[in-house]
């Protein structure tokens, strides 16, 4: 729908005097936008949707996704497959990618004017680009391509059918569209902003308010622990608030006809009338795209306790979605007194919602904390150390600089509730990197302080090693290298081993500007050996990079790490054609089960009468099917699958079905 129409159909005349003003002022923005841009931009036209009608979302611009933003829009399908979809504009194929994961079935559209439009899990492409896509397979001789035709070769036209909705790659069936710019394609804009906006007359929800202290001796409520602030219509919570803090605003949408999960367009901090953050999901570089993992608390993601979103500006940012605000601080520090802080959030068609919270901020903090301490030990918290103890000491840790002497770190004490106490290093941050040891009675542990004055740091302790680079850090920043001693043998991943305890990097699932290498050192035999990751009750495979003293492995986040065996193969059992007819290209397929190591698509192969076939694997539904070319006659045919998991143990299966 035309971001024109959008806001003339919200300011009709029955419903124009139940606007708040906030909404007139936005009908108004909208308006005047969609004028300048009819004026002068260079994508004045806009597109014509990808499916008949006006479907609901099922997903929006910007979410949370692993490692990435969402890039697009999800339209519903009904849950069919088959649905047309149409090119937006006259244009060429810039693109084409077919996989049994990711996008699934991908088509690239690059517009005349300069846009790319991409179509995602598509079940097939028409007739002449299915058979370009057959070309391509058949001379790589495999299911997986990535084509890019010459400029204008394979021309397409406004309007046209270039293929039908499915689910490949992620289920279940929905149409995935984005609109990239520029000559690479890595800038991704809501396609709303191009035309596709929705009828959207239901308010985004905001839920909760979560105040995280960001440095010693800040509190909130006091606590000095995270602290989430419900947010109930009409009442006005009072927040009592030391020191910097970080915030984050729980908040999701929905549209006409869909469900409450989808990503706010934007969400705005004002304190006293005066804007403090602003995010809006209208950008973001394809390039920088692990910043969602900031924007969106990652740890809280993971452990799906909620969808937050970050009013606190990235350090050292790339993003797209963050909007000046006249201030750059990561960590907002407010003045002594009270102020009034309201959050807004809205959605594309200017529909709002609005919290408010009286903040009162100490001159000093709390005599002593509420926080409960339950566990003894280091805790790590970014840019400063905690030593926590349930029982009252008197003195902090002992400490060791990273060239073994004997040293001092400065430190505030805190009491808490219950009798303990917590001891936070505090001071100018460190300039030179390097491994720090701490110790407490019997209890030792170490922390390395990465500066990011050094441009590439090694930080070793006995067991562990850590390559990182300057660039990959958001900011300076303590990193915590925790044993957790030896992980047991879970029900779910029978056939990992443990080789190695797991060590915790602190703080974890943090998330980082690129990947820093690690390495577990170890003597053992690490035949069919792994670096895995924890999520949860699971471990995943993280690499097995065995050039050095131990294994090593690249991680993008801070991580429960461990050495694994991988001692069983993967389980094949095949699905030969059910009363197949002569001179047809039955489908043979072959359910493969692997939770250790796990297995991709190019360790897999499968044979019929002793030729290797085009074969698609398809991780969700664990099925690898083939695609044969050519009819197969009656009589005997063979069938022989391959499969060797990442860890290298291999599990081959052979058998035979008749044609009449």
């Amino acid at each position: 729908m035309p971001i024109a129409r959008v806001a003339m159909q919200a300011a009709t005349r029955e419903n124009i005097a139940m606007l708040s003003i906030s909404q007139k002022q936005r009908i108004l923005g909208v308006l005047l936008l969609g004028l300048l841009t009819l004026a002068g931009s260079a994508f004045a036209k806009e597109l014509i949707p990808p499916l008949e009608g006006y479907p609901p979302l099922t997903s929006s611009f910007g979410e949370y996704r692993s490692g990435h933003f969402h890039g697009g829009l999800d339209f519903s399908t009904g849950g069919q497959e088959g649905l047309p979809v149409r090119v937006p504009g006259d244009g060429h194929l810039f693109r084409m990618r077919v996989s049994g994961v990711g996008y699934g079935r991908a088509l690239y559209i690059r517009l005349d004017d300069g846009r790319t439009v991409l179509y995602a899990h598509l079940s097939r492409f028409n007739h002449a680009l299915e058979k370009l896509a057959r070309e391509q397979q058949d001379r790589k001789g495999r299911y997986e391509i990535d084509y890019r035709p010459a400029q204008n070769t394979v021309r397409v036209s406004a309007g046209e059918v270039v293929a039908y909705s499915g689910q490949s790659g992620a289920g279940p069936p929905h149409l995935h569209a984005e609109v990239r710019v520029g000559g690479g394609a890595a800038i991704a804009e809501n396609p709303m902003d191009h035309g596709w906006a929705i009828q959207d007359t239901i308010p985004p929800r905001l839920t909760a308010l979560r105040f995280e202290p960001s440095g010693p001796g800040a509190e909130v409520n006091a606590e000095i622990d995270p602290v989430n602030i419900s947010l109930p219509k009409g009442e006005v919570p009072v927040v009592n608030v030391y020191g910097p803090v970080r915030l984050w605003v729980e908040t999701q949408d929905r549209a006409n006809g869909g469900r409450y999960r989808l990503a706010s367009y934007e969400v705005i901090a004002e304190l006293n009338d005066e804007r403090m953050a602003h995010i809006q999901m209208r950008a973001f570089d394809w390039n920088h795209a692990r910043e969602v993992e900031w924007i969106f608390h990652e740890r809280l993601a993971r452990e799906k306790s909620g969808r937050w979103v970050n009013l606190s500006r990235t350090p050292r940012t790339k993003s797209r979605m963050y909007k000046e605000t006249g201030s750059s601080e990561t960590d907002f520090t407010f003045p002594a007194g009270s102020h009034r802080l309201v959050v807004r959030c809205l959605d594309y068609s200017g529909n709002e919602t609005r919290r408010e919270v009286r903040l009162v901020v100490q001159e000093e903090p709390s005599a002593a904390t509420a926080t409960v301490v339950r566990e003894r030990g280091l805790r790590v918290q970014g840019n400063y150390l905690e030593a926590r103890y349930p029982l009252p000491v008197k003195e902090a840790p002992s400490v060791l600089d990273p060239y073994g002497e004997e040293s001092t770190l400065e430190w505030i004490s805190r009491e808490t509730r219950g009798g303990g106490v917590v001891f936070q290093t505090t001071g100018a941050p460190l300039t030179e990197s390097g491994v720090w040891s701490f110790a407490k009675g019997t209890q030792k542990e170490q922390a390395a302080w990465v500066s990011l004055q050094d441009p590439n740091f090694l930080a070793v302790t006995d067991s562990v090693r850590l390559q990182i680079e300057a660039s990959d850090l958001y900011e300076p920043m303590w990193i915590g290298i925790s044993p957790q001693g030896w992980p047991g043998v879970f029900e779910k991943e029978p056939e990992l081993i443990p080789v190695s305890q797991s060590f915790r990097l602190e703080p974890w699932a943090y998330p980082l500007r690129g990947s820093i290498s690690v390495e577990i050192v170890s003597d053992k035999d690490l035949d069919r050996v792994g670096v895995y990751s924890r999520h949860g009750d699971r471990w995943s495979y993280e690499g097995n990079d065995v050039s050095t003293l131990g294994l090593k492995t690249n991680i993008g986040n801070l991580e429960e790490l461990a050495l694994f065996r991988d001692v069983r193969a993967p389980q094949v059992s095949l699905i030969l054609p059910k009363a197949p007819k002569a001179d047809s290209t039955p489908r043979v397929k072959a359910k493969i089960v692997d939770t250790g190591s796990g297995v991709t698509w190019r360790t897999m192969d499968m044979e019929v009468n002793g030729q290797s076939v085009i074969c698609e694997w398809d991780p969700d539904a664990r099925v690898l099917q083939s695609h044969l070319r050519t009819p197969l006659a009656s009589g005997e045919h063979s069938v022989r699958v391959s499969v060797r998991d990442r860890a290298g143990n291999r599990t081959v299966r052979e058998a035979s079905f008749q044609i009449p």
